[in-house]
């Protein structure tokens, strides 16, 4: 093989294991980011659903003790995991008023993982396991 080839297979090899790393390290376990020590309920109107991988995120404002307008994020699990659990893409849109009760992350005040959904129907979704 040619100086110019090895070096081409070198640095492939190299973008490669970057990006494997990077992938990894972007996921994160549920207990490094979210503390179920510290649950939250919510109700609120849905303003916005990312259904996609690695996580299905759902967005709500609800309204605080004092009237004022809180900007929830919410993480669920796969989209996989959710469509065998009972969600179907359509379940939450735009507009829908939910309750959702989850833990509440580490690092931010409105950033919760979704445990249990209300949707508007009455029916509840769940999106993870545990307590």
């Amino acid at each position: 093989m040619s100086v110019p080839c090895l070096a081409l297979v070198r640095n492939a090899a190299a973008a490669s294991a970057l990006l494997a790393a990077m992938s990894v390290a972007a996921h994160h376990s549920f207990s490094g980011q979210f503390n179920i020590d510290d649950p939250v309920s919510i109700e609120g109107v849905v303003t916005r659903v990312e259904w996609q991988n690695p996580h299905v995120w759902f967005y709500v404002d609800a309204t605080d003790e004092d009237g004022n307008v809180v900007h929830w994020e919410a993480e669920t699990t796969n989209p996989n995991t959710l469509l065998r659990r009972g969600w179907k893409a359509d379940d939450l849109k735009v507009g829908d008023r939910v309750s959702v009760d989850g833990a509440r992350a580490f690092c931010c005040d409105n950033v919760m993982n979704a445990r249990t959904v209300t949707l508007p129907d009455g029916r509840r979704v769940f999106s993870r396991d545990g307590r």
